[in-house]
């Protein structure tokens, strides 16, 4: 959740500030991308069950 609330308010600030939608969406899928990356080498690293 707290990551959700964050992602929407950096979006948000972006464009507030004038930053263009396609570089938004961009700097949001390249977070995306970043946080599925940490995630599945994490799940890697746990012990099975």
């Amino acid at each position: 959740m707290l990551g959700g609330a964050l992602g929407i308010a950096v979006m948000s600030a972006l464009q507030t500030n004038g930053a263009r939608w396609d570089f938004v969406f961009a700097v949001f899928a390249a977070t995306a991308v970043v946080v599925a990356g940490f995630g599945s080498r994490a799940l890697r690293r746990s012990p099975a069950s």
